[in-house]
């Protein structure tokens, strides 16, 4: 078994690999370059310190939970309602890595990007289906030393610069006017870090991970801190020495001038500086890949259950493995990062017609860059306000989160071009704001907080009272239990038979036996009674599971669309039935319940099926299910599909 103590440090590898990507590895260059030393030192801290109180934090949180687990099922329970963000952020961190590889290493170095990029994918899916999240930090462990043999190589070269006074005494390539440009300039950098690691998924498994080994998440994300820290200050470090071989030392140019590719640069253009090179494009090669196999296996764990819960039409079209699989949504990403690194050609063309556009189309890191330091800064704080608060939901509308995302990096992207530090605050400050104060609904959670009873299962036989309102509907609970029959009876008396309801394998059973009113002038049961009986049973159905439904104060009102039934048997006064309901299908507008009618010796006495619709109870206009239906019904509908080999109606 492996200590904790040393559990701890190859996560904190692991959280580390996996943090430094496109932005760690190429916009630290930028910033030393543009900067100077000290800029390298205070980015690379506050990139740390934002991975380190992740951990911390998370770590608070957790202890809120029994088990990993069930913090695993609370996350994926509130992070179902950011899947936009979510999936965004993942899409935008790999397309921009393999943005910056792709622009500022191979296409200096004349390889072909399109291959190099299909290799790392390649690579990415190999190492993603081989080493699960439980295996991760072994093979991160390994990328981790030969990427720390890079640096002891490179430190032993005469090419780096290892006296500090001397780095910190190389001129910056850019200097504002006033101290109030790099105040403003800050802002974005910092809550840009510092929310950065609360929508990636990759973190959100891992801690999730760490307290499933009994580890340490804040250790261990401190740890992963410090060794970022090194990396990106080695980065740093290499980029001045080359900066400080090269023609650009000593100017001053403009805020857009792009240095993120002067390592591969100055080391090509000068044979001897080959082997450095080569050591370069291994640290970036072993950076990216950390990234890109923790974010396919954090892809699948955050995907498959919410496919296999979807009722999405789109799965009309595509097949749910394929929407769940990283694989597709990867090759965008190859497909996105390949485009926009030639979006200069583009501009070219654009620049035939107005030449005042062509600065637009060089498309260099930063445009990714403003997702992280605006869009996503909102996104970041009102989840945090989400998982924070154990005890219940909070609901936030989805379409004014995204429309203030929206301007907040439309306002950047005008600051970065009129190159106005002061806007570019601005626009990160805003998402800020309006993430802290806007308001939420909150609801009682049901996603299994340690706070509440765990929710029952529907086969189970005992189960709490659910409230009915009426005798009729406690008379249906008190059998749901099991147990005897709620009635105050007087002293002495026996009660002699009562109809009964029940569920067993995902069905909702209601037994009865018919009466001479339930016969016609022939003497079998009448036709109508059949159906009759079936709403009976669905009405009961919906006192159990819905059993707070008030159609006086209800938003929604629940409609049948469509009802069939097939007769294949008689039946005669006191030949008792029993009645089963089953969700059969369901997709955003419809749901479909079956149902089937059994005689005493379980012989099929009648079947068919109904298709109830959703209507706004103010205008009647047709909606999709609601959620306190989809939550009351899901899991007759998982329970009989469980069973369905057995349970089949034929």
């Amino acid at each position: 078994m492996i200590n904790k103590f040393v559990k701890n440090i190859l996560w904190g590898n692991s959280v580390a690999l996996a943090w430094t990507w496109g932005i760690g590895l190429f916009f630290s260059v930028q910033m030393t370059v543009q900067f100077g030393f000290k800029a390298l030192l205070a980015y690379v801290t506050v990139n740390a310190l934002g991975l380190a109180l992740f951990g911390v934090f998370n770590e608070y949180i957790a202890k809120k939970y029994e088990t990993a687990e069930n913090y695993e099922a609370k996350f994926l329970a509130k992070a179902s309602n950011f899947k936009v963000p979510f999936f965004i952020y993942q899409l935008v961190a790999i397309t921009l890595t393999l943005f910056a590889c792709l622009k500022y290493v191979t296409l200096p170095l004349g390889i072909l990007s399109f291959l190099v990029a299909v290799m790392f994918i390649g690579a990415t899916i190999f190492l993603g289906e081989e080493f699960k999240i439980e295996r991760i930090k072994y093979s991160h462990a390994v990328l981790g030393t030969v990427l720390l043999a890079v640096v002891v190589y490179c430190f032993s070269n005469d090419f780096l610069i290892k006296d500090l006074s001397i780095l910190s005494s190389l001129p910056a390539a850019t200097k504002f006017s006033n101290i109030s440009d790099y105040v403003s300039l800050s802002i974005p950098i910092i809550l840009g870090f510092m929310f950065g690691p609360w929508l990636d998924l990759q973190h959100w498994q891992r801690a999730i991970q760490i307290k499933k080994e009994g580890g340490s998440i804040a250790n261990s994300y401190i740890v992963g801190g410090l060794i970022f820290w090194c990396i990106l200050v080695f980065d740093g470090i290499l980029a001045l020495s080359a900066y400080s071989q090269s023609d650009f030392l000593g100017q001053n140019f403009s805020f857009l001038m792009s240095f993120k590719s002067i390592i591969t640069d100055i080391s090509f253009a000068s044979p001897e500086l080959h082997n450095i090179l080569n050591a370069y494009v291994l640290f970036v090669c072993i950076a990216s890949l950390a990234t890109f196999d923790s974010g396919y296996i954090a892809f699948k764990w955050y995907t498959e259950p919410l496919v296999k819960e979807s009722k999405s039409i789109i799965f009309s079209f595509f097949p749910p493995k394929l929407v769940s699989s990283p694989i597709p949504w990867f090759f965008l990403c190859i497909l996105t990062a390949t485009i926009t690194m030639h979006f200069a050609e583009f501009g070219k063309f654009v620049g035939m017609f107005d030449s005042s556009l062509v600065r637009f189309f060089r498309f260099e890191l930063e445009y990714y860059l403003a997702f992280y330091a605006s869009f996503f800064i909102m996104y970041a704080v009102v989840f945090i306000r989400v998982i924070v608060n154990s005890k219940s939901t909070m609901n936030f509308s989805a379409l004014k989160l995204f429309s203030t995302s929206l301007c907040s990096i439309s306002i950047f992207g005008i600051g970065y071009f009129s190159q106005n530090m002061n806007i570019m605050g601005f626009a990160s400050i805003v998402p800020l704001v309006y993430g802290l104060l806007t308001s939420g609904i909150n609801k009682p959670d049901s996603t299994g907080s340690e706070e509440q009873l765990p929710k029952q299962s529907i086969s189970s036989s005992t189960s709490t009272n659910d409230k009915l309102a009426s005798e009729a509907n406690k008379y249906i609970a008190a059998n749901l239990q099991g147990s005897a029959i709620a009635y105050d009876l007087p002293p002495g008396s026996e009660l002699i038979s009562s109809s009964k309801c029940y569920t067993l394998n995902g069905e909702f059973i209601h037994e009865l036996t018919p009466t001479y009113q339930d016969t016609n002038s022939v003497g079998n049961v009448y036709f109508a009674m059949y159906g009759l009986w079936v709403g009976k049973t669905r009405e009961m159905f919906f006192a159990h599971t819905m059993p707070e439904f008030d159609v006086n104060t209800s938003e929604f009102l629940i409609l049948t669309k469509s009802y069939s039934h097939k007769f294949l048997r008689e039946i005669r006064e006191f030949e008792k039935v029993t009645i089963h309901l089953t969700i059969k299908d369901y997709n955003r507008k419809f749901v479909t319940i079956a149902h089937k009618i059994l005689n005493e010796d379980k012989q099929f006495v009648g079947k068919g099926e109904q298709s109830l619709m959703f209507v706004d109870s103010k205008n009647y206009s047709l909606i999709d299910i609601p959620k306190s239906v989809m939550d009351s019904h899901l899991p007759y509908y998982e329970e009989a599909k469980k069973n369905s080999k057995t349970k089949t109606l034929v």
